[in-house]
């Protein structure tokens, strides 16, 4: 089955989705290092303790935090658009749950990137 949606062709039956520049999000990719001392129990502690401060940031769509198999972490984070993601960072910064979080980290190893969603892929299941 194949139907377009805002410009989009999205074919669910395959579910691969191809979305237009309007409905795609933009999504920022956050590496980071938890300090030595850290445990994974504090750093997803102080992940949760900041979730309601960026669920409630204009434009906030979801957030994944990974743990690689270095023991690096990514947090890949989905806005509605550029402009809220930007904006996101000043917001972060006026938050104490986040600077909670900050605290618990090394810099980013590459920093922040940005990139927008093309196109999504699904398992059928």
């Amino acid at each position: 089955m194949t139907f377009n949606a805002m410009g989009a062709g999205l074919l669910v039956a395959g579910l691969t989705f191809g979305l237009s520049a309007q409905a795609a999000d933009y999504v920022e990719f956050a590496p980071f290092r938890a300090k030595a001392a850290v445990t994974e129990a504090q750093l997803l502690a102080a992940v949760d303790a900041m979730a309601p401060s960026v669920r409630n940031f204009p434009g906030f769509l979801r957030r994944e935090t990974i743990r690689m198999e270095d023991g690096s972490w990514l947090d890949v984070v989905h806005w509605r658009d550029e402009k809220s993601a930007r904006d996101a960072l000043g917001l972060a910064g006026e938050s104490k749950q986040c600077q909670a979080f900050f605290a618990l980290i090394d810099s980013p190893e590459t920093g922040l990137r940005y990139g927008r969603t093309v196109r999504v892929q699904l398992d059928k299941r």
